[in-house]
């Protein structure tokens, strides 16, 4: 990591972030930078100063998206929520696919993101 400096009030001071955008990390990512902030700085200063902080957060993003598409999918199957349900009763597989993808979001957010 290439340590860089600014200038703040006359003084320099190390720049603690990396060149690395997270701006495109999206909810499980933020969910799980928070979660460090909150209950493992210890982790997360760690992660930030050896410059792995946003590859972190990128990989546990597609992790928990990963885990909820493919848990939403073994979901549905296993309870017969599919296309025929869906031509058959629209209302009822809209609702029933709703609960199944929070479900499926709640589980990976509990196991990965959380962790």
């Amino acid at each position: 990591m290439k340590l860089s400096y600014e200038e703040r009030d006359g003084t320099t001071v190390p720049r603690l972030t990396t060149e690395e955008s997270q701006a495109a990390l999206g909810p499980f990512a933020a969910m799980r930078d928070e979660h460090l902030k909150a209950r493992k700085p210890a982790l997360r200063a760690s992660l930030l100063a050896d410059g792995a902080l946003t590859s972190h957060l990128a990989e546990t993003e597609r992790l928990a998206q990963e885990m909820a598409d493919d848990l939403t999918a073994r979901m549905a199957a296993s309870q017969g929520v599919d296309e025929a349900m869906k031509s058959a009763d629209p209302m009822g597989w809209a609702a029933k696919m709703g609960a199944i993808r929070e479900e499926a979001r709640s589980t990976a957010i509990r196991e990965l993101v959380f962790a």
